[in-house]
């Protein structure tokens, strides 16, 4: 099976830390659900960057994720810069 017959697609919203570890949970959850579970004191939040977790088992950028959603027939508004995705771009 091709590629163009299963695309990539995006599973969940995403935070990557400075350390390197990932963090992620499932839809209706966003960038903000995951954060507020760490607390508002942690450093680490200030440095972690944002993005999504894919059906492949990897972290993407939000400017990846807006190809991949896009690809895969899941991106159902824009609202916000259209090189990038949003949580509220997909669920």
């Amino acid at each position: 099976m091709t590629d163009s017959q299963n695309p990539e697609r995006i599973t969940a919203a995403a935070i990557r830390w400075p350390n390197g570890n990932t963090t992620r949970m499932a839809p209706p959850n966003r960038h903000h659900d995951i954060l507020r579970s760490f607390g508002g004191d942690d450093p680490a939040i200030h440095a972690a960057e944002q993005g999504f977790w894919t059906d492949r088992e990897r972290f993407v950028t939000r400017e990846a994720a807006a190809a991949i959603a896009e690809a895969a027939g899941q991106r159902i508004r824009i609202t916000g810069p259209v090189a990038l995705l949003f949580s509220e771009d997909v669920w």
